[in-house]
C-alpha cells in the first residue's frame, strides 16, 4: 500500500471513528513502542495472597434448586461427557469439536506489549480460548450434577498449570487486558461454586486471591485501548475490575468498574437496542456481562442507572426480534469469534435462549420463553423464571425489519451506521422455515489466518445482497477496519407483507439499489432494483445477486433451483428485466469453493457456512449474474413446502 493511501485512510478512520477513539488508539500504540507499558506492568513473580482478604461472593455459590431435575436424562448424560472430556484434557473450542486443552504457552516467554512470534497459521485466538478458562463452568455444572470430586480437582490442576507457566505480565495470555479479565471472573465463578468441594483448600483460595490481584493490575493501563475500541473489550475489561472489587474488597477497583461499566452500556447501545458492534454473537456477550454485572450489583446493594435499564431493555427486545422460536437460533449477523462467556446451560452455542431467558427476565421483568432447559443460566443468576411469560409485542424491535409467522419468516438488514459495521452485509435477507434457516448468512470463520481466510467471510460478495463489478459497497482498509460506509434506509410501503430498503453503495456509478421483500402466500418473492441516478452518466455494469443455501440435495433447471427439505421441495425461481425486455441470468453454483455449474473461476470463500470461530462447513451458493445497461430488475423467489401439521398453541404468549 502506498504512503498516500496510507495517509488517505489514516484520515477518513478518524473522520468516520471519531478524533477521540483515533487519539485513543495512537496513545495506547505509543504506549507500546515506547516501552511504556513494560514499566507499567513489569514482569513479576505471582502475588501469594498472603495479607489479601477475599469475600465469598454468595450469587454464585452452590447450584440451583433441584439441578438434576432441570435436565432431562440426555442433557445430564452430554454434561458428564463433556467433563470427562475436559478430565482427558480435551475440550470444545468455540462450543464446536473437542481440541487439547493447554495452558502452557510456545517459548520463549516476553513481555506481553513485545510482538509475539507465532506461525503464519497460527491464531492467536486458538492459545487463547482455552486459557479464559470458560470450559471451567462445565467442570462446575457436573460436580453440582454428581458431586464427583475429580471435577473440582481438575480445575484446581487447571489453575496451578496456569499459575506455573503464565508468571505476570509475560507471554501471550498477557497480552489482551480482555483474556486477563475474562480468565479472572471465570476462576472467581469456580472458586465460589466449588468451594464446598475440599479440593477448594485455603491454601489454594489463597493462591488464587493473589492471582486475581496479580491479573487485575493489568487491566488498567490499557483501559485507554478498550475505550478507543468502544466494543466488549471495555465491558469486559470493567466488569472485571468491578468483579475482583468485590472479590478481593479493593473499593477503588470496585467503584470504578461498576461506574466505567454503565458508561459503556450507554455509549455502545443505541436507544434502539442496535449493539454498536452490529454483531448477534457480541450483542449476547454484551447481555451476558451485563447479567453477570447485574447479579452481582444486586448482592453488593447496587443497580443500574434508569438510563441503563432503558438500554437493556431495548437491547433485549433487539435480539428477541431475531430468534427462531422453535430452536432459539439466531441470524449469524456480523462478527462471531464463539465467545460465550456463561456457558450455564445444556444448550448449543447457537441456542440464545438461556440468555435471552435470563436477560429477560432482569431487563424486562418476565421470561421470554415457557420453563425448560434454557432456565438454568437464569437460576444460578438467582432470577426465578416463575413470572408470566412477555406478550408478543416484546419480540419486536424499531431496528429490526422481520416479516412473516413463528413458522416461516424473514429478516431484512438495513442499518444507518453510527459506529463502525462489522460486515458489508447491508440489505442481506435471512429466510427461515419451520426452524431452519433456508438464506444463510455465512459467519465468520476466522479472522488471524493467511489469505482467502482472514474474516474474508465479511465481504458483501457472500452475503444475501448484490453486488456490482465485483466491488465492496464500502472501502476496506483493514480487516476490521471499512470506510466510505454503505447506509440502509427502510422505505415507506402500503402493505404489512412488504419491506423495501434503499442503500447508498454504488452511487459513484450513478446508481441506487433498492431492495423489497415480500411475503406472498406461497412462499417469498424479493425484488432487486438498480435505478439511475437523475442526471447520472451511466455504464454497462456486472450485476450479482448472491443467496447461501444450505448443503442439500438439489436440482437445477433453466430458471430454477430446487432443494429437498425434510418435509418437501424448496424451489428457488429467479428471472431478470431490464425496464425494457426480459434478460438471460446467467447463474452459478458453487459448494465449498467448488463450482458445480456455470463458468469456471476462483471462488474460495462461497459455498461455506462458519456457524461458530474455526469451523467452517459446505453450503450452496447461488450466484445469478447479468451484464446490462441499467435500469434493470432481479427478482428471486422462494416457494416452500406446505407446511407440516402444527401444535394449536402458537409461539407468542398473548
Amino acid at each position: 500500500m502506498s504512503s498516500t493511501r496510507r495517509l488517505q485512510d489514516a484520515f477518513q478512520a478518524v473522520q468516520y471513528l471519531g478524533g477521540l477513539a483515533a487519539a485513543r488508539y495512537a496513545l495506547y500504540q505509543l504506549g507500546v513502542r515506547s516501552g511504556l507499558y513494560r514499566l507499567l506492568t513489569p514482569a513479576v513473580q505471582p502475588h501469594s495472597g498472603t495479607g489479601l482478604i477475599s469475600r465469598p461472593l454468595s450469587v454464585f455459590a452452590g447450584s440451583p434448586p433441584n439441578f438434576p431435575a432441570l435436565l432431562g436424562p440426555a442433557e445430564q448424560k452430554t454434561l458428564l461427557e463433556q467433563a470427562e472430556d475436559l478430565l482427558a484434557g480435551r475440550f470444545a473450542i468455540y462450543g464446536g469439536g473437542n481440541v487439547p486443552l493447554t495452558l502452557t504457552p510456545p517459548p520463549p516467554l516476553r513481555h506481553w506489549s513485545q510482538a509475539y512470534p507465532l506461525p503464519a497459521s497460527q491464531d492467536i485466538k486458538d492459545l487463547w480460548e482455552p486459557a479464559r478458562f470458560g470450559w471451567a463452568f462445565t467442570l462446575v455444572r457436573a460436580y453440582h450434577l454428581s458431586a464427583d470430586e475429580r471435577f473440582p480437582a481438575a480445575f484446581w490442576q487447571a489453575f496451578e498449570t496456569f499459575q506455573a507457566h503464565n508468571p505476570p505480565n509475560l507471554g501471550p495470555h498477557w497480552a489482551s487486558a480482555q483474556e486477563v479479565a475474562l480468565r479472572l471472573m471465570a476462576w472467581v465463578y469456580a472458586a465460589n461454586a466449588l468451594a464446598a468441594s475440599p479440593h477448594s483448600t485455603p491454601a489454594r483460595l489463597q493462591s488464587l486471591s493473589g492471582a486475581i490481584w496479580d491479573h487485575t493490575r493489568r487491566i488498567p493501563p490499557t483501559l485507554l485501548y478498550a475505550r478507543a475500541q468502544r466494543n466488549n473489550h471495555l465491558l469486559s475489561e470493567t466488569a472485571g475490575l468491578y468483579t475482583a472489587g468485590l472479590y478481593l474488597q479493593q473499593v477503588p477497583w470496585r467503584v470504578r468498574g461498576w461506574a466505567e461499566f454503565q458508561k459503556a452500556l450507554l455509549d455502545q447501545i443505541a436507544p434502539d437496542g442496535t449493539y454498536g458492534q452490529h454483531s448477534v454473537n457480541y450483542h449476547r456477550l454484551m447481555l451476558q456481562l451485563a447479567l453477570w454485572m447485574y447479579a452481582l450489583g444486586t448482592t453488593n446493594g447496587e443497580s443500574f442507572s434508569f438510563e441503563c435499564k432503558e438500554r437493556l431493555a431495548a437491547a433485549v427486545r433487539w435480539l428477541l426480534a431475531h430468534v427462531d422460536p422453535s430452536s432459539g437460533q439466531i441470524p449469524n449477523l456480523g462478527h462471531h469469534d464463539g465467545a460465550l462467556f456463561l456457558p450455564l446451560a445444556s444448550s448449543p452455542i447457537g441456542d440464545y435462549r438461556p440468555t435471552l431467558q435470563a436477560a429477560a427476565l432482569a431487563f424486562l421483568g418476565a421470561p421470554a420463553f415457557p420453563p425448560g432447559p434454557w432456565d438454568e443460566l437464569a437460576l444460578r443468576l438467582g432470577l426465578s423464571p416463575s413470572a408470566p411469560l412477555l406478550s408478543a409485542e416484546t419480540f419486536t424491535s424499531p431496528a429490526v425489519h422481520r416479516l412473516g409467522t413463528p413458522q416461516d419468516w424473514a429478516l431484512l438488514r438495513a442499518v444507518h451506521f453510527s459506529v463502525r459495521p462489522a460486515h458489508a452485509d447491508q440489505l442481506h435477507v435471512d429466510l427461515w422455515h419451520q426452524g431452519q434457516n433456508i438464506a444463510l448468512d455465512a459467519g465468520t470463520y476466522r479472522y488471524n489466518t493467511p489469505p482467502p481466510w482472514q474474516n474474508a467471510l465479511a465481504s458483501a460478495a457472500v452475503h444475501n445482497t448484490l453486488t456490482l463489478n465485483g466491488l465492496e459497497p464500502m472501502r476496506r482498509a483493514g480487516r476490521f477496519l471499512w470506510l466510505e460506509w454503505d447506509q440502509a434506509q427502510i422505505l415507506p410501503t402500503t402493505s404489512p407483507d412488504t419491506l423495501t430498503a434503499e442503500r447508498s453503495a454504488y452511487r459513484a456509478l450513478g446508481l441506487r439499489h433498492r431492495r423489497t421483500l415480500q411475503r406472498t402466500p406461497i412462499g417469498w418473492h424479493i425484488r432487486d432494483e438498480l435505478i439511475p441516478l437523475p442526471a447520472a452518466s451511466i455504464n454497462p455494469v456486472q450485476a450479482v445477486v448472491h443467496w447461501l443455501l444450505p448443503d442439500l440435495p438439489y436440482t437445477l433447471g433453466e430458471n430454477e433451483l430446487t432443494l429437498s427439505l425434510p418435509h418437501g421441495s424448496l424451489k428457488i425461481h429467479f428471472w431478470a428485466e431490464d425496464m425494457r425486455s426480459p434478460q438471460p441470468l446467467q447463474l452459478r453454483l458453487i459448494r465449498a469453493g467448488e463450482v458445480l455449474n456455470g463458468s469456471s473461476g476462483s471462488f474460495p470463500n462461497h459455498g461455506w457456512v462458519s456457524p461458530t470461530y474455526a469451523h467452517k462447513l459446505p453450503a450452496l451458493s447461488l450466484l445469478l449474474e447479468l451484464s446490462i445497461l441499467p435500469p434493470l430488475i432481479i427478482h428471486t423467489e422462494f416457494t416452500l413446502p406446505p407446511a407440516p401439521p402444527q401444535p394449536a398453541a402458537d409461539f407468542f404468549p398473548s
